[in-house]
């Protein structure tokens, strides 16, 4: 394998200086479109030998643990406006610093980031990565080893592939962020999932000789559902070995500082990791609101990972488990409008007639306390310990 990756280094540098010598050409003035893989010849192994190959390696790790292999491939497709570019910068200033993606997911593999920011421009970007670090309390991000290029590469361009495999031939990058994916497939057909394969294969190749995770952005259809029928186009739920999916649970903005607060739930799911839901409260605002040059305050706080576990020993609707926690938790009587309020606060709303039958399941379970106010009014709280039970302690 070594002379495989001795060929595709040289490749990637004699592309290089050949880039530099003649003037780049645009993919649709060529005459013809080529989506070449930068791949080693194909290889044969016996299973002796594939075995061989796989122990003669340090042991695998995660890049964020427990959600992304150090050499895994995937997506994060999201609704609209839900902060998909934060995310990525969250990832690339956690593995540049070897800190936690969401202050909730410790990098195991830090170390170099080469970052593709096709939307916002660079002060946009700027602000940004500056506002991440700073809520991580990064005093000398600039040194970061982050590499930004405030492009998409167009991955059915054969140049543009041959600049990105100089590029990570010699950043040598545990992460690549490519943010949104809809630019760098121009002129492909996102229905046909064997022309979206072949182009997320080149990019993918160039980061599996690179030692590199890929992580890929992109939107969610305009359509109803949610998880994996969401993502637009054919290819990126098939080709992933991770997809990360996000949904904005609630959405509100500070009228006097305008500060955005943004409650989203996050879903991981993937061949080699358990299935993890993720809940966070993501707050943005400008220290000058309304000034364009304005730094901005970043921060996100985790609101909830998994629901909690089912202490009836039932199987337990997740409506109910909600409400559930909730009553346990406020430490005093709540009503059915406290209940959704505090739901909604914690990114997970639901309707007053939901509310009403799981307070009424759980009475009847005998796992909440229920006290009747105002005529027809109720109020719930958790249950009260037994008389005595503190002297048992």
């Amino acid at each position: 394998m070594s002379d495989d990756l001795d060929l595709v280094r040289a490749s990637a540098k004699a592309a290089k200086n050949g880039i530099r010598e003649e003037a780049w050409v645009p993919v649709e003035e060529r005459g013809k479109l080529v989506v070449p893989i930068f791949a080693p010849p194909l290889v044969f192994y016996t299973l002796r030998e594939l075995h061989d190959l796989v122990a003669s390696r340090p042991p695998p790790r995660y890049l964020a643990k427990g959600v992304w292999p150090e050499d895994a491939y995937g997506v994060e497709s999201a609704e609209m406006k839900v902060g998909k570019t934060f995310s990525a910068a969250d990832l690339a200033v956690a593995v540049a610093s070897g800190g936690s993606w969401f202050g909730a997911f410790p990098i195991e593999r830090p170390g170099p980031v080469v970052a593709f920011l096709g939307e916002g421009g660079d002060r946009k970007m700027d602000r940004r990565l500056a506002a991440v670090a700073e809520f991580y309390g990064i005093a000398d991000y600039l040194d970061l080893p982050i590499t930004v290029c405030l492009r998409a590469p167009h991955l059915n361009d054969e140049q543009h592939l041959q600049i990105v495999a100089a590029k990570l031939d010699e950043v040598r990058p545990v992460l690549v962020i490519l943010d949104p994916l809809y630019l760098s497939v121009r002129g492909a057909h996102g229905s046909q999932l064997y022309e979206m394969g072949s182009i997320l294969e080149a990019i993918q190749s160039l980061c599996q000789q690179a030692g590199s995770a890929l992580f890929v952005s992109t939107h969610h259809n305009r359509g109803r559902g949610e998880g994996l029928s969401r993502i637009s186009g054919a290819g990126p739920a098939e080709w992933g070995r991770v997809i990360l999916t996000g949904v904005i649970k609630s959405k509100r903005k500070n009228e006097e500082t305008s500060e955005s607060i943004v409650v989203v739930q996050f879903d991981f799911v993937g061949d080699e990791i358990p299935d993890t839901t993720l809940t966070i409260r993501r707050r943005v605002r400008a220290i000058v609101p309304g000034d364009l040059a304005s730094p901005l305050v970043y921060s996100v706080e985790v609101i909830g990972n998994e629901l909690p576990a089912d202490s009836s020993g039932t199987d337990m609707p997740p409506s109910h488990r909600r409400v559930l926690e909730v009553v346990n938790t406020a430490g005093a009587w709540l009503n059915t409008a406290q209940i959704g309020d505090k739901l909604a606060d914690g990114g997970h709303p639901l309707k007053r007639p939901t509310i009403l039958a799981a307070t009424k399941a759980l009475v009847e379970e005998g796992l909440i306390d229920r006290l009747v106010s105002g005529g027809s009014a109720f109020q719930w709280h958790a249950l009260s310990e037994p008389e005595g039970a503190e002297d048992e302690l």
